[in-house]
């Protein structure tokens, strides 16, 4: 028995941005195809999710990063078919390409997802850097969060993350698009509290 699925091209090419090419951590080393109808990709960092319509009815594969990047190189169409005909004695597909799945298993992303605005800080006198206004994340993904929104919505600007407090993740929405999301981890801040660099660089401001 040969099973296939068409995967929307957009959701795949913004999987790849969050995908791991850590040698370590092979089985993030693509882009996961699940059950539920989702697309996902993590590298520990930040996660990428979008959904697809059509059901997947089979268990999980993961495409392999470079297989994903060969499929989709002067891909032009709006959908591609991944085919998975183990069962029948075959391999699997994406488009034209074969390829073997990731032998791994996919981290339970769900349990990381934040839980909503509906969540209220409440300080906490042990963790005094859990404040929201001493949130850091790694700059270099807010650049990549403006290469996804360009790939699902064609502009740059159409990214809004949601934040509650420094040590939860943060999630991530765009614009125009409520079958994607992105998720993204704080690091460690050494910063000192804005009014401290304010003072610093315009002291006796009044």
């Amino acid at each position: 028995m040969t099973v296939s699925v068409t995967l929307p091209v957009d959701l795949l090419r913004a999987a790849l941005v969050c995908c791991s090419t850590e040698e370590t951590r092979y089985y993030l080393n693509g882009v996961c195809i699940q059950p539920s109808g989702h697309i996902v990709s993590t590298d520990g960092h930040r996660l990428f999710a979008g959904r697809f319509l059509e059901p997947w009815v089979e268990g999980e594969i993961i495409i392999p990063l470079a297989t994903v990047k060969k499929a989709l190189t002067g891909y032009k169409l709006d959908d591609i078919e991944l085919k998975d005909a183990r069962k029948a004695g075959g391999g699997c597909s994406l488009g034209d390409i074969t390829f073997t799945p990731v032998d791994g298993t996919f981290p339970d992303w769900k349990r990381i997802l934040p839980t909503g605005e509906g969540k209220e800080y409440t300080p906490d006198p042990d963790r005094p850097e859990d404040a929201p206004g001493r949130i850091q994340y790694n700059p270099v993904y807010y650049g990549d969060l403006a290469k996804i929104s360009k790939v699902l919505t064609g502009g740059v600007n159409n990214v809004h993350v949601h934040v509650w407090t420094a040590s939860s993740p943060a999630g991530v929405s765009f614009a125009g698009r409520d079958d994607v999301l992105c998720v993204l981890m704080p690091i460690r801040s050494n910063h000192g509290a804005w009014a401290e660099t304010l003072n610093a660089v315009v002291p006796n401001r009044t």
